[in-house]
């Protein structure tokens, strides 16, 4: 397949006509006008219309939001293969696993908007126009160019809508657009008007590839290959060549539709199934083993003393809030019941971490959770003591550890955290702040929307308050502070944290969940050898398929995929 750019140019001439037929051929003009007004205004509806009409089309498991005219509609889980529509005149859709959401806006498919795993924000009226719909093609005014053929395509189609010409007597009009198939196009008027003679029209039309008013429409992909870039998926790719997964999954001889790595080459079939002459298709790179699993952590981590949380040992998190079990695995039962499924994980993790660490078991809970009511102004409701201390006692009861989280909301990260440093009396209470919900945008209505961030130094100044207090208050040793992310730029200018506190180890978790390919590469992208402590965060219900022991803690690679590079101190599981 190549990419061709193409001329079309069309030039209508008309003879002189008695009046009669002059009357006749203004009919048809005005006829041909509206006709073409009509799709141009059907083509911009979006934009003009005071309500819309969003469909998602879910292709995998994710998480939805959707909110109408002020109101929420939906919340909550999507399985694969359902489809929700929303109409209004206002309407936000925040999805978690972007990759697996189809969208379609009043009838046009704008594509899958994000990749596996992501979270992405959609706003109607402010996004309208803002997407090309799928499928057609627009044309840039360039009566000069000529076509310019390109070599083997390396990125799909980019498609958005076709144009449309007022005729007028006489007129030329001349467009440019950009292909990747062979089009034959029609165009097709039926006048009735009773007449003697009718104007003569001469149309000429050059276009490569050629272009045949014939009456009907046909594509034909030719064949050709695509190199895999970041953020692509097997899916958004079939769509872009206008080929089903399937059929591609297959003409690649690809394991797992799931799994694409970056710089893999891809064989795209033409429309008859031949495939590109002379090209190799991608070949999987042997996956090395690396150094143990102790010798694979962070070089602060290596570096650790006998003091820290962390030596000698993995931590095992549970996460959720209590009796809210959309949250995560720790608000779906009490705590004598967590415990014995927590003991359970603990021993698979014992057996995939080796003789070189043992497993710390942990109650990980959402203290200060983050809502739309702001309530005394922080947007946080926090749990009640007796809550609380019902999971320190049985934790200090079975040798566990606690996370208190605080999900930030309208406050600084120091003053968030404020509530739960009484707590810290009890040696085994540890905290975590999550910049997802911070309210640091201008105009935010409520915390998660848009997603928000943390600065290095508001962490650092978290760090100092912890640190304060723990030594006006004579505690000892050091605690786990751990940050979240899922998202690069939600820890900005992360370079300049400062893991030196003594009585803090400072953790900075990988978050995020979907498939394999997502989570692993996101994690090796946001945390390194240069990082402090890291953590890595698994969901039981969303992650499609669950990593397992041996694969988070990078002693297993994932087939065909890779290793976690960098081993956790602590994964959570929600």
């Amino acid at each position: 397949m190549q990419f061709l750019r193409t001329n079309f140019t069309a030039t209508a001439a008309v003879r002189r006509v008695p009046m009669p037929m002059f009357h006749a051929f203004v009919c048809a003009t005005l006829l041909s006008v509206l006709l073409l007004g009509g799709l141009r205004h059907a083509a911009a509806a979006p934009s003009l219309q005071q309500r819309y009409t969003v469909t998602v089309d879910v292709t995998s498991r994710s998480w939805i939001e959707a909110t109408v005219d002020g109101e929420q509609s939906y919340y909550g889980i999507i399985e694969a293969g359902r489809q929700e529509s929303w109409t209004g005149e206002q309407i936000t859709i925040l999805i978690g696993n972007a990759g697996g959401v189809d969208v379609t806006v009043d009838g046009q498919r704008i594509g899958r908007l994000g990749a596996p795993g992501q979270v992405i924000t959609l706003r109607w009226p402010e996004d309208a126009g803002r997407f090309p719909v799928q499928g057609s093609v627009t044309p840039q005014p360039s009566p000069t160019s000529s076509p310019t053929p390109l070599p083997t395509a390396t990125q799909p189609p980019t498609l958005t809508p076709s144009p449309t010409f007022t005729p007028s007597p006489t007129s030329t009009a001349t467009a440019q657009a950009t292909a990747t198939e062979t089009v034959v196009t029609t165009s097709t008027v039926t006048m009735t008007p009773t007449v003697t003679a009718m104007p003569t029209v001469t149309v000429t039309a050059t276009l490569t590839p050629a272009v045949e008013i014939t009456g009907s429409v046909e594509i034909t992909r030719q064949a050709a290959t695509y190199v895999v870039q970041p953020g692509d998926t097997l899916g958004g790719i079939a769509i872009a060549y206008n080929i089903d997964v399937e059929t591609l999954q297959a003409a690649n001889d690809l394991p797992d539709p799931d799994i694409i790595r970056v710089g893999w080459t891809l064989l795209i079939p033409a429309s008859d199934g031949t495939l590109p002459e002379g090209v190799t298709p991608f070949t999987a790179p042997p996956i090395q083993a690396r150094g143990t699993i102790t010798e694979r952590m962070t070089l602060f981590a290596q570096q650790m003393t006998p003091d820290s949380p962390f030596y000698n040992q993995t931590w095992l998190t549970y996460y959720g809030r209590p009796n809210v079990p959309v949250m995560g695995i720790l608000g779906e039962f009490d705590v004598d019941e967590l415990a014995l499924r927590l003991e359970e994980q603990v021993t698979a993790y014992d057996l995939a971490n080796g003789p070189e660490l043992t497993v710390k078991p942990a109650f990980h809970l959402v203290y200060g959770m983050a809502t739309k009511a702001p309530g005394d102004g922080s947007y946080l409701a926090f749990l009640d003591d007796e809550t609380v201390m019902t999971y320190i006692s049985k934790a200090k009861e079975l040798d566990y550890a606690v996370i208190l989280d605080v999900q930030i909301g309208a406050l600084t990260p120091a003053q968030s955290i404020s509530p739960a440093l009484a707590y810290l009396a009890h040696e085994n209470v540890h905290l975590a702040i999550d910049p997802e919900f911070a309210m640091v945008r201008p105009g935010q209505r409520w915390p998660g929307d848009p997603i928000g961030f943390v600065t290095a130094e508001s962490v650092n100044e978290t760090q100092a308050a912890i640190q304060q207090y723990m030594d006006e208050n004579e505690i000892v040793g050091q605690r786990v502070l751990l940050v979240h992310q899922f998202q690069d730029n939600m820890i900005v200018n992360k370079y300049q944290l400062d893991p030196t506190y003594p009585g803090l180890a400072l953790t900075l978790s990988v978050d995020g969940w979907g498939g394999p390919w997502g989570k692993i590469g996101k994690y090796n992208i946001l945390v390194n050898e240069d990082s402090p402590f890291v953590a890595f965060k698994l969901f039981y219900r969303w992650d499609e398929p669950l990593l397992s022991e041996a694969q988070s803690l990078g002693v297993e690679a994932y087939p065909n995929l890779g290793y976690m590079e960098i081993t956790p101190n602590l994964v959570i599981y929600q």
